[in-house]
């Protein structure tokens, strides 16, 4: 089991990350072209928040690369977070009607990456899951303490990502 904790998980896959003020961030950002991998990773950063007596901040956006199933794994995420309480819901992307149309929650949304910002507090675990199309690595990067740490910890790092 020790031998197994020193495992390094790839960059943008469920990595935890210190966040500013206290914060933490999931940082799942790598991708996502599937509706379980962003429900099982809500799941996971549920019981995390739960874990670390966060309040869980779900950021996600639209999946893309899902082919002739795109609806209904839209769908199939919206209906999961309709069932779920106590967590923020923001939506990243110009095309959030994906979700939206499906959703019975609040969220926000936010048209991309660049446009985020967020008055943190401290009290939150940040869950960043989104298609690599949206560069939500750049909402982890914004919410993350050690900035320098950038290179060696998130994904799409090097110059010609720029």
């Amino acid at each position: 089991i020790e031998t197994l904790s020193l495992i390094q998980k790839p960059k943008g896959r469920l990595n935890m990350i210190p966040g500013l003020k206290g914060s933490l961030i999931l940082d799942d950002s790598y991708n996502a072209v599937a509706d379980e991998s962003i429900i099982k990773g809500v799941k996971f950063a549920q019981a995390l928040a739960r874990k670390y007596k966060k309040r869980l901040v779900t950021i996600i956006s639209p999946m893309r690369e899902t082919g002739e199933t795109e609806e209904v794994q839209h769908k199939n995420v919206a209906e999961f977070l309709n069932e779920q309480r106590d967590f923020e819901l923001i939506v990243i992307g110009d095309d959030a009607e994906k979700y939206s149309k499906y959703f019975r929650i609040p969220y926000k949304t936010v048209t991309s990456s660049t446009e985020f910002n967020y008055e943190i507090s401290g009290d939150e675990l940040f869950y960043v899951k989104g298609s690599q199309f949206y560069r939500l690595e750049k909402i982890a990067y914004y919410l993350m303490k050690n900035k320098k740490s950038a290179s060696k910890i998130l994904v799409r790092q090097d110059p010609r990502w720029n």
